[in-house]
């Protein structure tokens, strides 16, 4: 075969491939539900949108091909990247209704281990995956015999250098034209989307494209007009405090994987046994409704919006968790507390066990390192992680332990049990909910293994509380869900039982998001702290949890608690679009002074957050 002669073909070669590339790219970028004909049809009337999502890969393309001299390796590695991307875009949206962002390239190992839970096969998700994978082995192929003598000489060189040049003008580390805010504004129809859903308003900008601007999560996002010397400056003028030694209690905080009360909603045949301790412990303290930040996975947005103090989504993975971090956690430990962190599977997922230790927690006791010995104490070894009524009794030990020591504890354990998914057949030892007429057995068996799972957490819930109840050291509990659960593709559980979760409506956002809260505390942290813990409390996102704990209890703020009440007044729920302001929901969008006090806030946060802990 001719080595490819002409200066221009492997130009125009590169250009057209990749075009074929992106359009694979947006084939998946849209999902499979009822939006993918009219979003896939609305980026051909956005000539930026396809650009913006050609660029990449065509950049990639000749940065390979400089690299290698060779077409055919630059166009197989570009398009595996690509194909592997779409493909894993496609299992997000379908399992997790939500896209697939460059932050999770990071969480790999824990992604393959929880692929074995669904019924994903690449080949057959798609006849479009097996036709392009096809494609690409066939072009990749003919490539390697049309040019199979490398290209050499000083303008691959120039190329190579070029293109390098090219990419660091561009991207400048998640900071450079490509990741304009008013390009990405301007890119995507919005006519096909609810604009309120972020999901949605991700798969509107293509794939390439939103996938790379995902990469500012890393290091978070800084605030529009964002003066690090002014936040500096405000910074310095919060001042430390500390907890006054008559009001130490000992605090537990327990986070419950995908807990959520579906008594809340009408119509759904639950066997109330099913909750029975947790409406018990309900009446028993101050309960509310946390409006989380993500829905059937995710956890860790969750964790670490409560234990630091910060927003949404933006720094749970980002460059500020790799470093030690500010956090609610080193207030305790500055104050005299020990700090442990448990979870009863393995330490590297989400990176916890480097994560926790940067967040100032003294201990990270995981599967690992504490709790399989547990399992194989108890000779119930079967699981691979440890449930419930093993996990709590050994978070009462650890306190127990600490009390004996004469310190005061702060533990955050994050239970296992009650992870999905949920089989769509049944599995449970019972029926936990009668089926519902014309709803797809399937459907009914994900739920009734959901709430068996419920029903278990449910019983150890409340032998925990019955165990601090009698334990004569000052307890404060405070438990909450991290988020709804999964309960089908395409959310067919939600569907099949009426609940609403149209993202239009803020109902549907609500019943979407909402999962429950409680904070309970034994006689004896009652009476030192002199707070009965009865009532209702108000909706809480989850970076505002930590702060109404230490209203509750009567202490004073932390520092990023102190920023909270003097920049977010009366604010107990920040959830784009929506904000809960003096008890009540308001749209951000349209409101330029809360946009303008979100947005200085926003920039304190930010300066926190990437603030180095001054050891």
């Amino acid at each position: 075969m001719k080595r490819i002669d002409s200066r221009w073909r492997p130009y125009g070669i590169m250009a057209l491939l990749s075009a074929l590339i992106t359009l694979f790219t947006l084939y998946y970028a849209c999902g499979d539900g009822p939006l993918r004909e009219a979003l896939f049809a609305s980026y051909f009337k956005s000539p930026l949108l396809l650009f913006m999502n050609f660029l990449p890969v065509f950049l990639l393309f000749v940065f390979l091909y400089a690299l290698s001299g060779r077409l055919w390796v630059g166009f197989s590695v570009t398009g595996l990247l690509f194909f592997v991307l779409s493909v894993v875009q496609q299992f997000k949206l379908m399992y997790r209704d939500e896209p697939f962002v460059l932050p999770e390239i990071l969480l790999f190992r824990e992604s393959m281990l929880m692929k074995g839970n669904y019924h994903m096969s690449v080949l057959s998700s798609d006849v479009m995956t097996l036709i392009g994978l096809i494609a690409m082995i066939a072009i990749s192929v003919f490539l390697f015999l049309w040019g199979r003598i490398p290209w050499i000489g000083r303008g691959r060189r120039r190329l190579l250098i070029g293109s390098i040049l090219a990419m660091l003008f561009i991207f400048q580390g998640f900071r450079g034209p490509y990741f304009s805010p008013k390009v990405y504004a301007r890119v995507g129809e919005k006519a096909p989307i609810n604009i309120y859903n972020a999901t949605e308003t991700y798969m509107a900008k293509g794939l390439a494209y939103p996938f790379i601007l995902s990469g500012r999560m890393m290091r978070g996002t800084p605030p529009e007009d964002y003066d690090k010397k002014l936040a500096a400056m405000l910074w310095k003028d919060i001042k430390d405090t500390s907890i006054p030694e008559d009001k130490k209690v000992h605090v537990v905080s327990v986070m419950l994987e995908s807990f959520a009360d579906f008594t809340d909603f009408d119509g759904i045949p639950i066997h109330r046994d099913v909750y029975n301790n947790f409406h018990a412990i309900q009446e028993e303290g101050i309960h509310g409704h946390l409006i989380a930040d993500i829905f059937g996975g995710g956890t860790v947005n969750t964790e670490r919006g409560f234990l630091t103090g910060f927003s949404g989504t933006s720094y749970a993975s980002s460059a500020a968790m790799m470093t030690d971090t500010h956090s609610h956690v080193r207030y305790f430990t500055q104050n005299g507390y020990t700090a442990e962190a448990l979870h009863p599977i393995y330490g590297w997922f989400y990176n916890r066990k480097n994560v926790n230790p940067r967040l100032g927690f003294d201990e990270y006791l995981s599967f690992d390192n504490y709790f399989q010995a547990v399992e194989e104490a108890a000779g119930d070894t079967d699981w691979g992680y440890t449930r419930d009524n093993h996990f709590f009794p050994e978070v009462e030990k650890r306190l127990n332990a600490t009390a004996a020591d004469g310190n005061y504890y702060f533990s955050y354990a994050l239970t296992y049990q009650g992870h999905g998914p949920y089989a769509d057949y049944n599995m449970a030892d019972r029926k936990y909910v009668d089926k519902l007429e014309d709803q797809d057995p399937r459907d009914w068996a994900i739920f009734n293994n959901y709430l068996s799972n419920v029903a278990a957490t449910d019983d150890a819930l409340g032998d925990f509380v019955e165990s601090l109840r009698e334990n004569p050291a000052p307890v404060v509990l405070i438990f909450f869900g991290d988020h709804k659960p999964w309960l089908g593709e395409g959310d067919s559980g939600y569907k099949s039982m009426g609940i609403n979760i149209d993202q239009s409506t803020l109902e549907g956002v609500l019943n979407y998001y909402t999962t429950p809260y409680v904070i309970w505390a034994n006689d004896a942290a009652k009476a030192k702290l002199g707070v009965d813990f009865h009532g209702e409390g108000p909706d809480l996102s989850p970076f505002l949890l930590m702060k109404y704990l230490f209203e509750t209890m009567g202490w004073p703020y932390d520092p990023m608690m102190a920023v909270q009440s003097s920049y977010l007044k009366n604010t107990t729920v920040l959830h784009p679009p929506y904000i809960r302001k003096d008890g009540e929901y308001q749209l951000l969008e349209g409101d330029d002074s809360l946009l303008e006090m979100v947005r200085q806030y926003r920039a304190m946060e930010y300066y926190r957050a990437n603030d180095k802990v001054q050891k």
